[in-house]
């Protein structure tokens, strides 16, 4: 049995926990001095480093509630990690239970956030990976953002969390378009599901992607619509990012990113509403984030649509698929 030194601000129980995983796993090695800490970042798991002096692994472990957080089975999430690290844009992963926890390789890079992503003109290195992403086989597992609001607001519910004002008039729009996007039948792939700016990794290898917990076969264009809205891009620069990823970038396309946004907006603030109360003492956050910032800026976002957008214009625009449209 391996020897562990537990950083003091890891729980007890994240301790035996992490402890009987890794045994059981015993892809480390037997014998070893293992440090264990933090990795700062996981606002819905608890996520740590361990460490033997030579070698780095990345470890998450999952919320006891995790069925809170999503409306797909997690172990579902680690098989399409897989298959996009086959692809070079993402960790390998080395070991899993059947519960979703599991043990993957430790990328050196930078996290991204969202001034790192404007000011340093990452765009081109993001859309290459995403293009790439998005030719991964997708599996069996499916995702449909509408459906993970609800996921989020029946565990925004349970816990007693609270939305901001507006949110129900915003998620009442939403609504009214996913029947919209369904008719349409835009183009469809493997999409990582929540690319936040905290899941781009920049790495010697070019960009690689983590936390693929609500990955699977979607609309294509919720990636960019995730990757723009929370990146902060401004309408300029998401113009330039589309037409970076579909050089023939027409309105269809900028109405369905536009909506994507939108509902995309919405999931985040459910989220945080849920996921705050239960995960605020044992989450390490990334200096700088918080959930509330975080509802606060998409709360924002979708306000802002909701006011500037006559919804049956966006609607008849996002019908219209282009033939050989990329998302």
């Amino acid at each position: 049995m391996n020897s562990y030194k537990f950083s003091d601000d890891v729980p007890d129980a994240i301790r035996q926990k992490a402890i009987a995983c890794l045994e059981e796993w015993g892809c480390i090695g037997n014998d070893k001095v293992l440090d264990v800490y933090p990795l700062a970042g996981g606002a819905n798991n608890v996520n740590l480093v361990v460490a033997d002096g030579q070698k780095q692994w990345a470890v998450k472990l999952r919320d006891a509630g995790a069925e809170h957080f999503n409306n797909a089975a997690l172990v579902d999430a680690i098989h399409g990690q897989v298959e996009a690290s086959r692809l070079g844009v993402a960790p390998s992963i080395y070991a899993y239970s059947p519960a979703g926890d599991f043990i993957s390789e430790f990328i050196v890079g930078e996290t991204l956030r969202p001034a790192a992503i404007r000011e340093k003109a990452y765009a081109a290195q993001m859309v290459e990976a995403m293009r790439k992403l998005h030719k991964a086989d997708p599996g069996r597992r499916r995702f449909d953002v509408f459906e993970d609001v609800r996921v989020f607001l029946r565990g925004t519910e349970a816990v007693n969390g609270s939305l901001p004002e507006g949110f129900d008039e915003c998620w009442m729009a939403a609504q009214a378009l996913e029947a919209v996007l369904a008719r349409s039948n835009p183009p469809m792939g493997f999409i990582h599901g929540d690319l936040v700016p905290q899941n781009f990794l920049m790495c010697e290898q070019g960009i690689k992607f983590v936390d693929f917990d609500y990955c699977g076969y979607s609309l294509t264009a919720l990636d960019l619509a995730g990757a723009t809205s929370q990146a902060e891009m401004t309408a300029e620069e998401t113009e330039n990012f589309l037409q970076l990823y579909d050089p023939e970038l027409d309105d269809g396309q900028r109405a369905r990113v536009g909506i994507l946004r939108f509902v995309n907006a919405l999931r985040e603030v459910s989220w945080a509403a849920m996921a705050e109360p239960r995960m605020c003492e044992r989450a390490t956050l990334l200096t700088g984030w918080s959930y509330k910032h975080h509802s606060d800026v998409n709360m924002v976002l979708a306000r802002e649509f909701l006011a500037a957008t006559p919804l049956d214009e966006v609607a008849a625009r996002a019908a219209g698929v282009r033939h050989g449209a990329l998302f």
